[in-house]
């Protein structure tokens, strides 16, 4: 799966780059490549809001999946990179949101 390029520059820009660089690479070790490949790399930091963060997923499949199989590992990953999640919102195409 490629990023589209306005997906591609708003990953980018992102103030939460680096630590979602940190989290993607923590959850490269612990899944399938193929399933990393598919699920999470796709995946970027859209906001985080105290103990709340928003990840912006492609389209609502890889949101609905991500809800449903990785919610526990990305939570994981996120405090071990020093960001404690207690309210983590999986939003597909940045319009849909999806709590998990």
């Amino acid at each position: 799966m490629v990023p589209v390029p306005d997906r591609q520059a708003r990953r980018e820009a992102s103030p939460y780059a680096p630590a979602w660089d940190a989290v993607r690479e923590s959850i490269r070790g612990r899944i399938l490549p193929e399933s990393f490949d598919r699920w999470i790399a796709p995946l970027c930091i859209a906001d985080v809001k105290g103990e709340g963060v928003v990840i912006d997923a492609p389209d609502a499949d890889v949101a609905e999946w991500v809800e449903e199989h990785y919610q526990g590992i990305i939570r994981r990953a996120l405090e071990e990179a020093g960001m404690p999640c207690r309210d983590l919102t999986v939003m597909a195409d940045s319009r849909e949101r999806r709590h998990v």
